[in-house]
């Protein structure tokens, strides 16, 4: 017969109050870009009413320096066409790092720290004052709204074949190299031949026949101009 017990408590004691073991289930909140993660169309607003035509000083530099001013860009769905070919063919994953060379207006850019979580640095580099000044601008509205993705987005005003910065740690890199001429696709190999580490993703709209790789592939996308432009696909 088990023996009843009553705990004695000393004089202005309380008793402990029972534990409440009834399990309370925590709110788990979404990372702030879900939403552009599983909308990511919806990131085209912020370039409403921004221009691509050039000024005076930059047709100068683009004419100085043999570069082409055309401008078009790769759309969201275009870059999403381009994410599931860099994870389907061994991509070094995660992926972290993400150049665009000749960004214009940074669409890409802002497109890759939204879509890829991991991604800790996405730099563009352009030769236009005046775009990377426009890119800033969607920046400084997006970063109003989705700050952890504009934190991850930085846009560079200058020459692709400067030696002012390096490339070196680029998992993916992409090149809207259409309207480039031979010359300057030869020097863009040439530098990439010099910088990029073994494994490295190289998306091209032109194919670069001299950059040095283990693999090669073609496929087609979206842009601006058209819903399946020709994008050339090496690994290094």
């Amino acid at each position: 017969m088990r023996r009843a017990y009553t705990r004695r408590y000393r004089h202005g004691q309380q008793p402990l109050a029972r534990r409440n073991t009834t399990r309370v289930r925590r709110a788990v909140s979404a990372p702030p870009h879900s939403t552009l993660q599983s909308n990511p169309s919806q990131l085209m607003k912020y370039w409403n009413g921004v221009q691509h035509n050039l000024n005076s000083d930059d047709e100068a530099i683009f004419q100085r320096t043999a570069n082409v001013s055309t401008y078009g860009y790769m759309t969201v769905s275009g870059f999403q066409t381009v994410l599931s070919q860099y994870r389907a063919h061994d991509g070094r994953e995660p992926l972290r790092v993400f150049y665009d060379l000749g960004s214009g207006l940074g669409v890409p850019n802002v497109v890759a720290a939204a879509l890829v979580p991991t991604l800790q640095k996405s730099v563009g580099v352009e030769l236009s004052s005046q775009r990377v000044r426009e890119s800033n601008t969607v920046l400084n509205n997006l970063r109003a709204e989705h700050p952890d993705v504009a934190s991850r987005v930085h846009f560079i005003n200058g020459d692709i074949l400067s030696t002012q910065w390096s490339y070196v740690d680029a998992d993916m890199i992409w090149i809207s190299s259409l309207c480039f001429t031979p010359e300057l696709a030869s020097k863009v190999a040439d530098r990439l031949n010099k910088e990029l580490r073994k494994g490295t993703h190289v998306f091209t709209s032109k194919a670069l026949p001299e950059l040095n790789h283990t693999y090669h592939n073609k496929f087609t996308a979206e842009m601006s101009w058209t819903s399946n432009s020709d994008v050339n696909h090496y690994i290094v």
